[in-house]
């Protein structure tokens, strides 16, 4: 039985040797539509999702780059956005290390310049020495831009000659001027001192001639003495006690060759020693507690 080829009616090209010898096949009968020579290699490329490999893609007409890999940012044109993790702007970057974005970034000795305004609330290491302004005592300083007005101006004392000391817990505390005469006194341990009037210039006269004299208090705080005699003079002051804090005796020698000894109330120990036409103050002060000793005061 012999067969035929038969050519659809709709077969429009000449076919020799089974090549079309005039037109293009179209796509829709499994051509290209095109006689132009084919470009690349590999199977013919249909329009359903292709794969390509390297093409040279010249200068679409239109293109969506949504799902495009690896993009060659040195080819792209424009400016990116902000919004899509660009910074909006075409100026050089500054510094070095990853990009500072506007949330709580960690900045690396950044030069701020004069920054139009800043909040130091949390910063630390402030170099003092660039500060401007005078800090109030309010914020730990003087308020003052002089040692002497920041020590005035911090100090207790508001009248001329005020003493300072160490009041409760070493507080600094004001001591009112005293009358004129008087002796600061302390009164021990972490009492406050206080003024004490030391007498006048009027002495009781004891003639010694070289005999031991012993002192004692009188009916008044202040006993003064005048020692004299020709001889050598050796005189005992009395023990003291917490309770004789402030008593004295002003001891002088009158104007002959005779020298006066002063010891302590046992005897045992030279205190001091008065030549002619001198005299010496000798003050009961505390010591701690309950006990009390001999200052000698010119």
């Amino acid at each position: 039985m012999s067969s035929a080829w038969v050519v659809p009616s709709n077969f429009a090209q000449s076919v020799t040797n089974g090549v079309a010898s005039t037109g293009a096949i179209t796509a829709a009968q499994g051509g290209t539509g095109s006689t132009s020579a084919a470009t690349g290699t590999g199977g013919v490329v249909l329009s359903n999702t292709p794969t390509l490999i390297a093409p040279l893609l010249g200068t679409p007409t239109s293109v969506n780059l949504t799902n495009a890999t690896s993009i060659p940012m040195a080819q792209a044109t424009g400016t990116l956005a902000v919004g899509n993790g660009g910074t909006g702007s075409t100026t050089a970057s500054t510094g070095t290390g990853g990009v500072v974005l506007a949330n709580t970034p960690s900045l690396v000795t950044p030069i701020l310049g004069t920054p139009t305004s800043v909040n130091l609330t949390n910063a630390t290491n402030i170099p003092v020495a660039n500060a401007t302004g005078t800090l109030t005592i309010l914020h730990g300083g003087t308020g003052q831009t002089t040692a002497t007005a920041g020590f005035d101006a911090l100090s207790p004392l508001t009248t001329g000659g005020d003493l300072l000391y160490g009041g409760a817990s070493g507080t600094g505390t004001r001591l009112a001027n005293g009358s004129a005469g008087q002796v600061l006194t302390s009164a021990g341990t972490t009492l406050a001192p206080t003024w004490t009037t030391i007498g006048g210039t009027s002495y009781t006269s004891r003639a010694a001639n070289g005999a031991a004299l012993s002192l004692v208090f009188g009916t008044s705080t202040t006993d003064n003495f005048y020692i004299s005699g020709n001889t050598t003079t050796v005189v005992t002051l009395p023990s003291v006690v917490s309770g004789d804090f402030g008593k004295y005796f002003r001891i002088a020698n009158a104007t002959n060759a005779a020298i006066i000894s002063v010891n302590v109330p046992t005897g045992a120990a030279l205190l001091a020693t008065l030549n002619a036409n001198t005299s010496l103050l000798f003050y009961a002060v505390a010591t701690g507690g309950t006990s009390a000793a001999w200052a000698v005061l010119q």
